[in-house]
């Protein structure tokens, strides 16, 4: 299994590392250090567009049906959740601030299971919130 460390930035940019990777050109690694990781790309700016981030506090990432690699974005700042490509192309987008199904105030967290259930800790409404990825349809846990 693949791992990586994901770095947030102060803007909201994404970074992807792949642990135990040697470092190379692309790399800021002191010379003679051990690289735990090596920073490869990143994505996303600071904004409230599609694709752009205000304080993202957690990522999942999970496979879709197709197989593809997807990461899932707990985007506080903006009251929603963002999906990305794991190459960072902006997928999608879902809820709004409020406290309705769907909808987040400071959405902290986010985790998705093997069905595609992508669960939300909302932490201004405290509450865990529950969508289908496929399907998107919300519900609360209690």
């Amino acid at each position: 299994m693949r791992r990586a460390l994901v770095l947030w930035g102060v803007l909201g940019v994404l970074g992807v590392a792949s642990p135990g990777a040697v470092a190379g050109e692309d790399t800021a690694a002191e010379e003679g250090a051990a690289p735990f990781a090596v920073y490869r790309w990143s994505w996303g700016h600071h904004g409230s567009g599609l694709g752009q981030h205000r304080n993202p506090t957690d990522i999942a990432v999970y496979r879709n049906p197709m197989g593809v690699v997807n990461v899932v974005v707990a985007d506080t700042g903006n009251a929603r959740i963002a999906v990305f490509t794991d190459q960072g192309a902006f997928l999608e987008k879902f809820g709004r601030p409020g406290a309705g199904p769907g909808e987040y105030s400071s959405p902290w967290g986010v985790a998705v299971d093997r069905s595609g259930t992508v669960f939300v800790a909302d932490s201004g409404n405290h509450r865990v919130q529950k969508t289908n990825a496929w399907t998107n349809e919300m519900t609360d846990l209690k």
